[in-house]
């Protein structure tokens, strides 16, 4: 049987002793998605109203005029990505695609308007983890800029 995304959630960001409503609700406003290998999840300028958590597989991030391509990031499971343009309301500012068999839950920006109502709670353990995610990423980027790693 398929991990459920409150599975998932448990699993990759430590979040335990939701209740029957959040999970339920999980269920109702996160989708699976699969991609096959190369497949393009989203274009650079393309309206980013989804964010995308990485089930299984391997997602590259990339600027198609930085060096024919060049990888920003890999993506892999328990990643978020797609996350600036969902809470920023801009178009994306790079590409994602599939370099092997993935699956990705995807947040739509609509569904998730309505949890924001619906079960606050819910939506606020929501925006902790893509707080956290982004909080650790930007660290990282510090200590690279500085050469602390």
């Amino acid at each position: 049987m398929k991990e459920s995304i409150a599975d998932y959630f448990e699993k990759h960001y430590k979040i335990s002793g939701l209740k029957d409503e959040d999970k339920n609700d999980l269920e109702k406003v996160f989708s699976l998605q699969s991609y096959e290998k190369d497949e393009t999840i989203f274009k650079e300028n393309e309206p980013g109203d989804r964010m995308y958590f990485v089930f299984s597989g391997l997602v590259k991030i990339f600027l198609k005029e930085l060096d024919k391509g060049k990888t920003i990031v890999l993506m892999k499971p328990g990643d978020i990505f797609g996350e600036i343009a969902f809470f920023d309301r801009q178009p994306h500012s790079a590409e994602a695609m599939s370099l092997v068999d993935t699956e990705v839950f995807i947040l739509d920006l609509d569904k998730f308007n309505n949890i924001k109502t619906s079960n606050p709670g819910l939506a606020l353990i929501i925006i902790d983890i893509v707080l956290k995610i982004v909080a650790k990423r930007l660290r990282g980027t510090t200590r690279k800029m500085y050469g602390l790693y």
